[in-house]
């Protein structure tokens, strides 16, 4: 009957079947989903220790895809999702400044668009293995040529930087992140009609 208590995420369960789940062990370091008693139906991270990572590596070596509801709560250079060995030795999407960008390799995407504080967004970012690309809220994509491919064999992280320590903390919600081992450039459009169709972001 104390409805003032708080709940925290232990395991995002992985929705695609792969069982590749996010988790967190240490308590500390889990995002809230309950805030005094009342369900956020949002990971909330606190852009100081929160992250999850996967159980598994992606495997992904030349194209991949990723999707996310998130909402920033402000503060720059802050992960939503890192997959890398080293500083450019693989991708990540994350807030720089107040903008979303999406890094594969040495390739850099800004997309230009201010992700505003407390505003919820769909970010969409794409390697098809000749070009990087963004874009926010349906957006005509930010795209820049690269050939390179990766070999990674970090754990995934969900929130904070994937390799030595983690870093780079998200402050934010997070609802959905759904990647993809291949590139979705012919789906997007289906893709984030569903997803807004579900948020109504834009």
């Amino acid at each position: 009957g104390f409805d003032q208590v708080d709940g925290f995420v232990e395991t995002w369960y992985d929705q695609s079947g792969n069982s590749n789940d996010a988790v967190q062990a240490t308590a500390g370091s889990q995002p809230k989903i309950v805030d005094a008693g009342t369900l956020l139906n949002e990971l909330d991270f606190d852009g100081t220790d929160d992250h999850l990572d996967l159980t598994s590596v992606l495997g992904i070596t030349s194209a991949a895809a990723i999707f996310t509801v998130a909402e920033s709560g402000g503060g720059d250079d802050k992960i939503i999702l890192d997959n890398r060995d080293g500083g450019v030795d693989g991708f990540r999407l994350f807030r720089i400044g107040n903008d979303l960008e999406y890094r594969w390799q040495s390739a850099v995407v800004d997309t230009g668009t201010n992700l505003g504080t407390n505003t919820k967004f769909l970010g969409f970012a794409n390697h098809d293995g000749s070009n990087a690309s963004a874009a926010v809220n349906g957006a005509t994509a930010t795209t820049t040529s690269d050939t390179s491919s990766i070999s990674v064999a970090a754990t995934p992280r969900i929130g904070a930087r994937s390799f030595t320590s983690a870093s780079s903390f998200w402050d934010g919600t997070m609802n959905e992140l759904i990647i993809y081992t291949s590139s979705q450039n012919a789906n997007r459009t289906a893709i984030e009609t569903n997803i807004n169709n579900q948020y109504d972001i834009y």
